[in-house]
């Protein structure tokens, strides 16, 4: 969990039932604090896990119910805990300039996937982008002398 579960200053990992849920938050909670170090904003979509942890742990305030439409946000996902799923959120802002293979790639680069669960989409967009490059297309506005 250590080698692959962590990036940056956040913990992403999960669990397949309540027992190995608690396992895994004592072992990290164990690991850590013999660092020095205080695992916070913790999170999941069992109610009797989150009760297990102090509330000032917690990345929600207890007060907040579990069945409400409250989502959670790290490393560029959101969790809705009540329905237990994750939601990748994307703005789609009107291009009010001309489409340039920049733009493109500009766009592409926004969509922040450290896990690799929107592969299947994001190679769609490198696809399109490798092609683009393949058509060696240039500016037509562009004077004779830029490169």
């Amino acid at each position: 969990m250590i080698k692959t579960g962590i990036y940056v200053d956040d913990v992403l990992s999960g669990a397949d039932n309540l027992e190995d849920a608690i396992k895994l938050h004592n072992k990290l909670h164990g690991l850590f604090m013999a660092g020095a170090l205080l695992l916070k904003k913790w999170n999941s979509s069992n109610h009797e896990l989150m009760q297990r942890i102090p509330d000032d742990l917690h990345a929600l305030s207890p007060d907040i119910s579990w069945q409400s439409e409250t989502l959670v946000s790290m490393l560029g996902l959101t969790l809705k805990p009540s329905t237990d799923c994750f939601i990748f959120q994307v703005e789609i802002r009107p291009i009010k300039d001309v489409i340039t293979k920049r733009l493109v790639v500009s766009q592409s680069a926004q969509l922040f996937d450290p896990l690799g669960w929107l592969a299947p989409v994001i190679i769609v967009a490198k696809i399109f982008i490798q092609e683009l490059w393949k058509l060696n297309l240039s500016c037509s506005n562009c004077s004779a002398s830029s490169s």
